[in-house]
């Protein structure tokens, strides 16, 4: 018995041409493994002129995008299986970037265009047609994957696809499921085996190990499910800790993603299931998901003789703003500044601090809105500044940022007035978000009040507040509010999670 109906492509980075310390071989054995186990007829049954590998020099740009291509010729009852294991990175354009075997890289950050960027990704998954795709994504690796490289030399691949990006993905199409190996702030372990502990999970999952039979089919929802439970296990055994998530669009059920050990007398598959409990689940709102549609996937032209071109590109007409390059170059009413979007005089990269709303013009409000987004991925470089420079409607303070504890707990204290008084004032439109930011910009501050005060405690409490504000922003940026106070709020809250990292260590 065949699963007739099924393609995938298997990326195992593996070597990198201009960074060599860069190179995992592991992630190779990864995606030869899972070939194995995908085209075997006594396991999933996949026709192997159907199954896609590229490693090392053909997991290239090109060779990516190419086989990409290819699988939008399948039909829109086919499933597709896209697996991917390497590097995944920030752009020095403030994109998220998966890595390939010609990256090159500027400090920690991809170069803009030598990677897959999430543009060009949820721009190749929208032209696939099938109805049935689930992605998987190693790319947030920890440490131990270069043990070669120098104190001073960039650490690279520790960034997992962050939440906005995959909400992206999850737009491309109807059907797509995301398993990704572990949440946005944790990294993936490689183990002591000879495939990743996530590859290993998965391809124990395809064998049918720690996998319920779905009428002769191994479920997306039951793949998961076992492949959390192992890697949890496994990392925890390691003294670590890794989670992978699962993304989806809420009220979406699964899909067969294979045979359930060659099984030939097929029944059927239950596709109303909701994802399981008690695991990293993360649900999307599928109101968010048609905006993510509507918005993302063309360019919007604003002002009289404003141009726009490529994927998702904004321009401002007169008097407005345009963020555009490799550097970010940034020109707002006649003033330039080039090298990425900067903030205050602080020597650590990826951290912004002593931030202030002046006050956003409507023209300003998306950009608002992606600068909260690139700050929370750790997209923004924080470089010497002028004081009065302006980004994007914000006025950065220059000077000494918070360098204490019971600083920080005041700035934390001020935004939680602001946003319980954006709520009051019915500006938050969801009360019970406004409610989770507030909880947890009050747990951060009596954190902050302790004689010792847990970073990563500190930090995570603040990326909760980031998030949740982010989305409110996004979701008001879009229906055209743009003078809600939560638009303003939202790189502050994003500044602020950065800040407690560089000054608690957390």
């Amino acid at each position: 018995m065949s699963f007739d109906r099924g393609h995938a492509l298997l990326i195992g980075v593996g070597s990198y041409a201009h960074a060599p310390r860069w190179n995992v071989p592991i992630t190779v054995a990864d995606a030869k493994e899972l070939e194995r186990v995908l085209c075997s007829p006594e396991l999933c049954g996949y026709q192997p002129e159907r199954v896609r590998v590229l490693h090392d020099a053909t997991a290239s740009q090109e060779g990516i995008l190419a086989a990409l291509d290819k699988l939008a010729q399948v039909g829109n009852d086919d499933t597709v299986f896209l697996f991917y294991c390497g590097h995944g990175a920030c752009g020095t354009d403030g994109s998220y970037y998966l890595t390939t075997h010609e990256t090159r890289m500027s400090g920690s950050k991809v170069i803009k265009g030598t990677g897959i960027s999430e543009e060009e990704l949820a721009a190749k998954l929208r032209a696939i047609r099938a109805g049935k795709v689930l992605l998987l994504f190693n790319a947030c690796h920890a440490g131990e994957l270069s043990p070669e490289l120098g104190p001073d030399e960039p650490a690279l691949g520790t960034v997992p696809l962050p939440q906005d990006a995959a909400d992206k993905l999850l737009a491309s199409g109807e059907g797509r499921i995301i398993i990704t190996a572990c949440r946005e702030k944790q990294v993936s372990v490689i183990g002591k085996g000879e495939l990743t502990l996530f590859g290993q999970a998965v391809v124990d999952g395809l064998r049918g190990k720690g996998v319920r039979n779905e009428g002769g089919y191994v479920g997306a929802y039951g793949l998961y499910e076992h492949v959390y439970t192992a890697v949890k296990l496994g990392a925890s055994l390691l003294g670590r800790t890794q989670e992978p998530e699962l993304t989806v669009v809420r009220g979406v059920g699964p899909f067969p993603v294979a045979l359930y050990r060659g099984a030939s007398d097929l029944g059927d598959f239950n596709d109303k299931q909701t994802p399981p409990s008690g695991t990293a689940t993360r649900e999307v709102e599928p109101t968010w998901v048609q905006h993510i549609q509507n918005t993302s996937f063309h360019a919007e032209v604003h002002g009289g003789g404003a141009i726009a071109q490529g994927i998702g590109n904004t321009v401002v007409g007169p008097g407005g703003l345009i963020i555009k390059g490799d550097g970010n170059v940034v020109a707002h009413q006649g003033r330039v500044q080039t090298g990425g979007i900067s903030a205050g005089r602080i020597e650590a990269e990826n951290v912004v601090d002593g931030a202030q709303v002046q006050g956003a013009p409507a023209a300003d409000a998306a950009q608002l809105v992606s600068l909260a987004k690139a700050i929370r991925r750790g997209g923004i470089e924080a470089r010497e500044i002028q004081a009065g420079s302006v980004v994007s409607g914000l006025q950065w303070l220059a000077g000494r940022a918070p360098d204490t504890p019971e600083e920080l707990r005041r700035e934390v204290a001020a935004l939680r007035e602001q946003v319980e008084q954006a709520a009051a004032e019915g500006e938050i439109a969801d009360p019970d978000e406004a409610d989770d930011a507030s909880d947890a910009l009050a747990k951060a501050e009596q954190e902050l009040a302790k004689p010792e005060p847990r970073g990563e405690r500190v930090a995570r409490h603040l990326d909760t507040v980031s998030q949740v504000l982010t989305r409110l922003a996004e979701v008001a940026q879009a229906a055209g509010q743009v003078s809600l106070e939560v638009i303003k709020l939202a790189p502050i809250a994003a500044a602020l999670a950065q800040l407690a990292r560089k000054v608690l260590g957390g």
